[in-house]
């Protein structure tokens, strides 16, 4: 008999601690689900998306860039020496809304220009960068965002907000999206 007969089998109410440890893990594992069901049933609108009103300037978030298709702010809960976000103007909930097309694959491309660009500038000292997104279930906002960071990371343990989990999702890395995206060349014969 296993442990968990044992503990009922004597009418203690002692705890399985490896019964407990798996019953947290499943917890965690259907966090990311509910989170992902609840983003199906209420898709946020750009009326009510706090980066569309940042990208209308409806905000007092300071813009570091602006242009016809995207602005630049720094992320209000800063994950490295310096952490930017780039967000098209147009609200695109996610990397999963984005398709194999020239448009998409243009718009991350500039996305990408613009915070490579800031960063070399703004910290010309830094060897390591890092561009990407996070894919739901982690995304914290429903509008597209790259994050743009000039490392180290600040705590260090932040690092692990920045991590590809696989298929699980996680963090995946702006040049990975961007093969993902460019369009397939036309077949000649």
């Amino acid at each position: 008999m296993g442990q968990a007969d044992n503990v009922q089998r004597n009418g203690k109410s002692t705890k399985n601690p490896s019964f407990y440890w798996l019953k947290n893990v499943r917890e965690v594992l259907e966090r990311p689900r509910a989170k992902l069901a609840e983003m199906m049933r209420a898709p946020s609108s750009a009326s009510s998306c706090i980066f569309c009103q940042i990208a209308r300037s409806s905000t007092s978030t300071v813009l570091l860039h602006s242009d016809e298709k995207v602005v630049v702010f720094q992320d209000i809960n800063p994950s490295a020496f310096r952490h930017y976000l780039v967000i098209p103007i147009e609200h695109i909930p996610t990397v999963r809304n984005l398709q194999r097309r020239d448009e998409d694959f243009a718009l991350v491309s500039h996305m990408l220009d613009v915070g490579q660009t800031l960063l070399r500038k703004d910290a010309p000292n830094s060897k390591h960068f890092r561009f990407g997104f996070h894919q739901p279930p982690f995304n914290s906002v429903d509008h597209l965002h790259l994050h743009c960071l000039a490392l180290p990371f600040i705590p260090s343990w932040k690092s692990i907000k920045y991590l590809s989990l696989g298929p699980l999702g996680g963090f995946i890395k702006a040049e990975k999206l961007l093969e993902k995206l460019k369009p397939l060349s036309p077949l000649t014969s």
